[in-house]
C-alpha cells in the first residue's frame, strides 16, 4: 500500500473523530468564518476560562485543533501557538497545554506525525511524517509547482546549499523555463519562488553583503531540511547526467553523513 493510501486510511478511521476543515468558499467573509468556528466549537463544549477540563472536553478540543493543523499542512502553512489559540482555541486559551499534549499524543498514535519546531525562530511548527520521508507531495493540480519547486531545491544542494538569485534565474532560463512570467505548466514562478516557497519554509531567501554590494541568496528553508532527502536530489541529478553520485564529492559527503545520522537515531 502507497504511503497516500496509507494515510488516507488513516484519515477514514477516525473520520467519526475528526471532520473534514471548513474551507470557506470565496464568498464567505472572515468573520462569519470565526463566528462558524466558534459556534461548532460551543456546541461541543461551554466556554470556560479557569478549570480543569474532563476527558470528553479534552477529546473534542483536541479534535478541533487537529482539524486546524491537519487543514494547514495540506497547504503547507507553518502553525504558532498564537494561531492555535486565535482559531482552533479562541475561548479555551487557558487550556493550550493540556489540549496540545492530547494533540500530540493523537498526532503520533492515529496520523503517524509529529508537530516539530520548525528551526525558523519564530515559533513556527510543521508536521513531519514518523515513518518515511514521504518528500514532496502536492495534488495533481499542483504537480507543475511541486516539480518546478524539487528543481529549485536540486540546483540550490549542487551549489553548494546556496545560490544568487541571478544563478537561480540562469539555472531555470537555461532549463527552458521562464523565471520572469507566469508559465502554462508550472504557474505564476516569480511569485511561487519569491512568496509562497518561502512562505511554506521550503525556500529561504536573504541578503548578503560583500565588497561592492548586498545580493540576494536562495538556501534550503527549514521545511526542506526535515522533509526532502538529499540522497533522492543526488540520485536525480547523477541519472540526468548519466554519472554515479560519487561524481559530486561535496554532496555525496553530505548525503552519507545525513544517512550515518538517520542510522544513529534510529
Amino acid at each position: 500500500m502507497s504511503l497516500r493510501s496509507q494515510r488516507k486510511t488513516r484519515q477514514n478511521n477516525v473520520r467519526m473523530e475528526i471532520e473534514e476543515p471548513n474551507l470557506p468558499g470565496p464568498s464567505q467573509s472572515r468573520r462569519t468564518q470565526e463566528a462558524s468556528q466558534r459556534h461548532r466549537q460551543e456546541e461541543v463544549i461551554p466556554s470556560q476560562s479557569a478549570g480543569s477540563l474532563s476527558d470528553i472536553e479534552l477529546e473534542a478540543l483536541a479534535g478541533v485543533v487537529i482539524r486546524y493543523i491537519l487543514a494547514a499542512d495540506r497547504l503547507k502553512i507553518p502553525v504558532t501557538s498564537a494561531n492555535i489559540k486565535k482559531n482552533a482555541l479562541p475561548d479555551h486559551g487557558s487550556h493550550y497545554k493540556s489540549v496540545m499534549g492530547k494533540v500530540r499524543s493523537k498526532l503520533h498514535t492515529i496520523f503517524g506525525m509529529t508537530l516539530v519546531d520548525a528551526g525558523s525562530g519564530v515559533g513556527k511548527q510543521i508536521l513531519i511524517n514518523n515513518h518515511h520521508n514521504p518528500g514532496l507531495i502536492y495534488p495533481e493540480n499542483e504537480r507543475g509547482e511541486t516539480v518546478l519547486l524539487f528543481l529549485c531545491l536540486a540546483h540550490i544542494f549542487m551549489a553548494g546549499g546556496s545560490c544568487t538569485t541571478y544563478d537561480l534565474s540562469a539555472f531555470l532560463q537555461e532549463a527552458g523555463i521562464p523565471d520572469d512570467r507566469r508559465h502554462e505548466y508550472f504557474g505564476n514562478i516569480p511569485d511561487l519562488i519569491n512568496n509562497k516557497f518561502i512562505h511554506q519554509l521550503y525556500l529561504q531567501k536573504s541578503k548578503v553583503s560583500n565588497n561592492e554590494a548586498s545580493i540576494e541568496e536562495y538556501k534550503w528553508g527549514s521545511r526542506a531540511e526535515k522533509e526532502i532527502d538529499k540522497g533522492q536530489v543526488l540520485e536525480f541529478v547523477a541519472m540526468v547526467h548519466k554519472r554515479p553520485a560519487t561524481s559530486w564529492p561535496a554532496q555525496y559527503r553530505i548525503v552519507t553523513q545525513d544517512d550515518q545520522g538517520d542510522e544513529d537515531d534510529s
